[in-house]
């Protein structure tokens, strides 16, 4: 008569087992896995357990892309933008300024390049998605790289290859005549900034620049970077789930036969 209530407690309690909502058991999978700020991030949990709003749902869709924007990159393995220079950041504090317009503060780094630094810079480029080298002329010349004591021969190389040239920008600043024609100079004098950056932007002394045409840059730069991150994260995510499914209903599968 026990081993019978016993026999019936174990198949209740296995019944009760598979009973389990799949979503259920998909989210303690995944907390076997993740934080559950890096679950926020991958996105995983917070659409079956918190699906957008129907208020947010109404928003226009610039309002949407917005919002999105500003809080895409919140709880990322990854900071939208770094800046890498050997200039102090008093120098290039209007692009800090403009860049932290659509970015939080946090969310815009800065790196200091020293001559023996060349590790972590590669450790710096890897954690952000989208990197900015900026030089400016006030150090005497335009010495970015491929002439005498350049100043950024290895770091841009090292960007390029970590980051992706797409993922590249380089800024000269305190110009004199920031034009096509001093540009196309540049660029034929120094060919490794075709080479290892996507974009080259020039800007002059004045105080108020324009930086329309860059932030919009910057902005879609990031947001594809931060997509195709976002989606190896989830492939990665996929794979690992998938394994985890298959040993859980192994060990499922094994009790059944132990019960039975």
């Amino acid at each position: 008569m026990l081993n019978t209530c016993l026999h019936h407690e174990k198949h209740h309690n296995f019944k009760t087992l598979l009973s389990l909502s799949s979503s259920r058991l998909l989210r303690w999978t995944l907390l076997l896995l993740f934080t559950r700020e890096e679950l926020e991030y991958l996105d995983l949990t917070s659409t079956m357990e918190n699906p957008r709003s129907e208020q947010e749902r109404l928003l226009p869709i610039s309002d949407q892309e917005s919002a999105d924007s500003k809080s895409s990159c919140c709880g990322s393995f990854k900071n939208p933008v770094t800046i890498f220079s050997r200039e102090d950041e008093s120098c290039y504090n209007w692009l800090l300024r403009s860049l932290r317009r659509f970015y939080k503060e946090a969310e815009v780094k800065t790196f200091f390049i020293s001559n023996n630094s060349s590790w972590t810079l590669r450790i710096k480029a890897s954690s952000c998605h989208f990197a900015i080298l900026y030089h400016t002329k006030n150090r005497g010349r335009v010495n970015v790289c491929d002439v005498t004591d350049a100043l950024y021969d290895k770091e841009l190389e090292t960007l390029s290859k970590v980051r992706g040239k797409e993922n590249v920008m380089v800024v000269i600043d305190d110009l004199d005549d920031p034009g096509p024609d001093l540009k196309a100079t540049i660029l034929q004098n120094q060919p490794k900034l075709k080479v290892c950056a996507e974009y080259v932007n020039l800007f002059g002394r004045e105080e108020t620049k324009e930086t329309r045409e860059m932030e919009d840059i910057i902005k879609r730069t990031v947001a594809r970077s931060h997509n195709e991150y976002k989606l190896m994260i989830r492939l990665v995510s996929a794979g690992i789930l998938l394994v985890l499914f298959v040993i859980i209903v192994a060990i499922v599968a094994t009790k059944v036969m132990i019960y039975w």
